[in-house]
């Protein structure tokens, strides 16, 4: 079985060999256009039968493809025919640099090759380093991120922990507050609102003046509306009948649902802080 045995360059001609190490063949087109032959074909069709042979090679298509070679013996039998000064020093190269080589390795590699292929591997080395840089810094970075993400689950405990004295501290409040007489959704609007004062009153230990102070400041920021000052303006007026005639008693109570409703573990939204 012939195999490619190498590719080595005689002032800058490429030549290949194929064959076997004991036996190298050397395609003949290319040895005939080193040692300047012409015709390749009538140079090789001169040599005896023992000095030439065919081999397959592919091509660009890798379609495989018959071609002319000779053996050493063909080679030395063209070098004797080629007219060039230079072929004789192609003759000492070939037995003392390539066939030697061919016989030793089962192959020819110049020192260009080496060094391209020492190039590949340093080429490699650093990318595979600068792959590793990237992933070190990858992971210390994610490694940051872990961190501050154990610090604020860290810190959110403590906040909950100093809420639950505050909640214990709330419940015996909350657990005084008489149970409704009549459900909720019986009740009138107004009703819901004066309800849900009272107990976030009575609950936090606040006057009932002090909580519809902070309510409806609450609703004059939002809607730009102030009822105590309406109410005021017109006697014998609350600012609960403003609103009812104002149409929004509906909005004042979504604003009390929101800041004064005790949540279900009897825990106290915050209330605004007092001006």
């Amino acid at each position: 079985m012939n195999s490619n045995l190498g590719l080595f360059n005689f002032e800058g001609k490429n030549i290949r060999i194929f064959g076997t190490p004991a036996r190298p063949l050397w395609i003949a087109v290319d040895t005939c256009t080193a040692l300047g032959i012409k015709n390749y074909r009538d140079a090789v069709l001169n040599l005896d039968e023992d000095e030439k042979d065919t081999v397959f090679i592919p091509d660009s298509l890798g379609r495989m493809r018959k071609v002319l070679a000779v053996t050493e013996a063909g080679l030395y039998a063209l070098i004797s025919q080629s007219h060039k000064a230079e072929a004789k020093q192609f003759k000492r190269w070939i037995n003392h640099e390539i066939l030697p080589s061919v016989r030793e390795t089962g192959g020819y590699s110049r020192s260009e090759d080496q060094n391209d292929l020492m190039s590949q591997l340093n080429s490699i080395q650093q990318q595979n380093q600068q792959m590793m840089t990237a992933l070190i810094a990858s992971y210390q970075q994610q490694s940051v991120e872990l961190q501050r993400q154990v610090s604020e689950v860290q810190e959110l405990t403590k906040k909950l922990h100093a809420i639950d004295p505050i909640r214990e501290e709330k419940l015996p409040s909350i657990k005084k507050l008489s149970p409704p007489t009549v459900e909720a959704s019986a009740l009138s609007t107004r009703a819901k609102i004066n309800r849900l004062v009272r107990e976030y009153a009575v609950a936090n230990g606040l006057s009932y003046r002090e909580v519809w102070r902070h309510l409806y400041a609450e609703f004059r920021d939002r809607y730009h509306v102030d009822l105590r000052v309406r109410a005021r303006n017109k006697k014998n007026s609350k600012p609960l009948d403003i609103c009812e005639d104002l149409g929004l008693i509906e909005q004042l109570y979504a604003i009390a649902s929101e800041v004064l409703l005790l949540t279900s573990t009897g825990e106290l939204l915050p209330m605004y802080a007092q001006s």
